[in-house]
């Protein structure tokens, strides 16, 4: 539809599909990295995670054979890795831990979303609390988004 189109023209869609924290940033930073220039460096307007999830962390799928440990979890102890990510995401952009419970306190009373939240000040980062069923996104006129709605329904 012309809406769509419309929309979609101010975007450029990368997917990235990883099992692992590190690789996760690495792509991001060699992807971004390919595409920029010193004097035009190109940034995220819209960065989504998509996860299992729990208060404390989102797990991407992969655990090591070898140590047994999940290289999977991008944690809530994994501030230094959001702060890299900033990094690469514009002033004004959104951020969306698209998994559940990812503004949930913890036992200790610590979120994901306040993690990364202070990782990247200059972004708005969005997380639901409970169990997430679906989301969409909100846009102005101009096809820019505006803002994320998370929608809890029954199973």
């Amino acid at each position: 539809t012309a809406d769509l189109q419309r929309i979609s023209e101010g975007y450029r869609l990368i997917i990235i599909e990883t099992s692992s924290r590190l690789d996760a940033a690495l792509a991001v930073e060699s992807t971004f990295d390919s595409y920029s220039t010193s004097s035009d460096p190109v940034r995220l307007m819209l960065l989504e995670i998509a996860a299992h999830s729990c208060s404390t962390s989102m797990d991407l799928g992969r655990q090591s054979r070898r140590t047994g440990i999940r290289e999977s979890q991008l944690h809530i102890r994994d501030a230094p890795l959001f702060k890299r990510l900033g990094a690469y995401i514009a002033h004004g952009a959104h951020v969306v831990l698209n998994g559940c419970s990812t503004n949930d306190k913890d036992a200790k009373g610590n979120t994901l979303y306040d993690v990364v939240q202070r990782a990247i000040p200059h972004a708005t980062v969005h997380a639901p609390e409970g169990e997430l069923r679906c989301h969409r996104y909100q846009f102005n006129e101009a096809g820019k988004v505006t803002g994320v709605c998370f929608e809890l329904t029954s199973p």
